[in-house]
């Protein structure tokens, strides 16, 4: 546990440097007109650094540009069961900045994911959540990710994919859009043995 907890800490402080770095960078741009959520854009440096976040998986991080409307943020986790979207987890944070980058850590979804939220270079929040028992969870035979590529619009209260992840015991996997997220029962009749995806959304609403 104290080598867990060590871990952590160092992740932690890694993602703070990361997230001023690029918090720096985003501050020099154009406020743009529009609310988006974004792939972000690293250095080689930046590139390096993020994967001390992650040092077992991979590091998936995102830049989001909102209003003054925007008052939280929450990353949801959901498993694809009987065609339907089954919530795994949701985790809100509160939002008081018009910039931000979002930290995703994992490697396999069901081991768990690390999550960190920079806000305009003043809040920061990071989080890690075991889902399963390592005599729960086991390594799939094949495992597939995909990831918001193209920067998409935020509309309050909508939920944007931002990552898809199959894991199945064949060796072969064709590949699921994101927007599988808006018909999970065309992802159901793959068959594939676990389909997980995690969203994004922004609220109106301030955290309670």
């Amino acid at each position: 546990m104290k080598l867990i907890n060590h871990i952590f800490h160092i992740i932690t402080i890694s993602f703070f440097i990361l997230s001023a770095a690029l918090l720096a960078a985003c501050g020099k741009q154009e406020t743009p007109e529009s609310m988006k959520l974004a792939k972000a854009e690293l250095s080689d440096r930046e590139k390096a650094l993020a994967d001390l976040l992650a040092p077992v998986g991979s590091a998936r991080l995102f830049d989001f540009t909102v209003d003054e409307t925007i008052r939280q943020v929450t990353v949801t986790t959901y498993e694809l069961k009987n065609g339907q979207w089954d919530r795994f987890t949701s985790n809100s944070t509160p939002l008081s900045g018009s910039q931000g980058l979002l930290f995703l850590g994992f490697e396999n979804i069901p081991d768990g994911i690390r999550t960190g939220i920079r806000i305009d270079e003043k809040n920061s929040v990071t989080q890690w959540e075991p889902f399963e028992s390592a005599e729960e969870s086991s390594a799939p035979a094949a495992c597939v990710t995909r990831q918001l590529e193209q920067p998409a619009d935020i509309i309050p209260e909508k939920e944007i994919p931002v990552i898809l992840q199959i894991l199945d015991s064949g060796g072969t996997i064709e590949t699921l859009d994101l927007d599988f997220f808006h018909d999970p029962s065309r992802a159901e009749r793959y068959g594939y043995d676990r389909v997980f995806c995690i969203t994004v959304s922004f609220s109106q609403t301030p955290l309670r």
